[in-house]
């Protein structure tokens, strides 16, 4: 996290490693980083190679998940603390 804080600015193409610490599962991401998307199974707020169905189920939770942190930072929680 340290090397983000202090790296320049991403462009407008932002590594697919980025993925990983949003939450996408490793396997997707490694998927999309050696075909472009081209072999996904399911697509979503991510290009899916594992199990659609487990992908489906993370879809579906996100907006509460956002909610409750987007909750915590307004009130005052540090950033560092909602990612920890």
């Amino acid at each position: 996290m340290s090397s983000l804080a202090t790296s320049p600015a991403p462009s407008s193409a932002s590594p697919h490693e980025l993925g990983v610490l949003l939450g996408y599962p490793v396997r997707d991401v490694r998927g999309f980083m050696c075909d472009g998307g081209r072999g996904a199974v399911a697509c979503g707020r991510w290009k899916v190679y594992g199990d659609p169905a487990a992908a489906e189920r993370r879809f579906a939770e996100l907006p509460r998940r956002e909610s409750a942190l987007r909750e915590r930072f307004c009130a005052g929680c540090p950033v560092g603390a909602l990612i920890a």
